[in-house]
């Protein structure tokens, strides 16, 4: 029953937070696993199965609010899918820590960025930098491996490079970024390293954090989805260096 409860509990809190920034608060519902237990390739299998739920309730919700920017789906979609498959066969075989290193570095920049524009993902702006495809892929293929930290990534990389509002970033992120979870979980499930029984009761939770978070969000607006982004950021940012350096 604990593992039950630390799953459905990690998975409501990471979904809450993570519909309000833009993703990036899935420590909270990778976390658990770890706790009981379960080896890591289990653990990022199990947990990106549980990030559908999120997925499914707050695209729905920021689909009615006309916040997914449809004319980046098609190009976007595509990257994902291929970055998310390429990422989680790569983790299986190699050893992520020279990633997490470099994560660290750009979630550093991210927040410096982003903590000296504070107009940037409040105001929109008409851009289409040539580069935010290749970035995009980056993103995703960091989303494919890892997954913590990848939500604040792609958001700000909608926002700089193609001038999104912080919740047209999310919204559309999440669209791409339920095609990266369904790569990985393809390739994890292929593997056998999904616990599909703690999967339902994290989706579970996930599926109502993220309905009531993307409520949150769309009701508070940009200003306040920039202030919760920049905290998820310095908390995964933490999170990293603990892993890395410290654990």
């Amino acid at each position: 029953m604990l593992d039950i409860t630390l799953i459905f509990v990690g998975g409501f809190f990471a979904a809450f937070f993570g519909a309000m920034g833009g993703g990036g608060a899935g420590f909270l519902g990778f976390l658990p696993f770890l706790l009981l237990g379960y080896p890591v390739h289990v653990a990022l299998g199990t947990y990106r199965v549980t990030d559908l739920g999120l997925f499914a309730t707050s695209l729905y919700n920021f689909h009615r609010a006309k916040k997914i920017i449809w004319q980046s789906i098609v190009p976007l979609v595509s990257l994902a899918l291929i970055a998310g498959l390429i990422g989680s066969r790569l983790v299986i075989a190699i050893d992520p820590r020279p990633l997490k290193i470099l994560m660290i570095a750009a979630m550093t920049g991210i927040f410096l960025f982003l903590l000296l524009r504070p107009q940037l993902g409040i105001i929109r702006r008409e851009i289409a930098h040539r580069a935010w495809m290749p970035v995009y892929f980056g993103v995703s293929l960091y989303g494919g491996m890892i997954g913590v930290g990848g939500g604040p990534l792609g958001v700000a990389t909608l926002c700089v490079l193609r001038g999104f509002t912080f919740l047209e970033a999310a919204a559309t992120h999440f669209f791409g970024n339920t095609f990266v979870a369904l790569a990985t979980v393809g390739v994890f499930a292929w593997y056998g390293y999904i616990e599909w029984q703690l999967a339902a009761y994290g989706f579970l939770g996930n599926l109502i954090g993220g309905y009531i978070g993307s409520h949150v969000a769309l009701r508070r607006g940009n200003g306040f989805m920039r202030y919760v982004l920049l905290s998820i950021v310095l908390v995964t940012i933490g999170r990293l260096v603990w892993d890395v350096f410290i654990a």
